[in-house]
């Protein structure tokens, strides 16, 4: 739940600097790294 929340929070500030496809390709890259270091992490302990 929580990765979610964060890039929502997120998403509005960087709306304003990049176009909207390139925001959310940034959000899906982010998300995507994250679950996976989540997962790393769980698989390791």
């Amino acid at each position: 739940m929580k990765p979610l929340s964060n890039t929502a929070a997120v998403k509005p500030k960087t709306k304003m600097k990049y176009p909207l496809h390139i925001t959310s390709e940034i959000g899906e890259l982010k998300t995507a790294r994250r679950n996976l270091f989540v997962a790393g992490w769980l698989y390791q302990n």
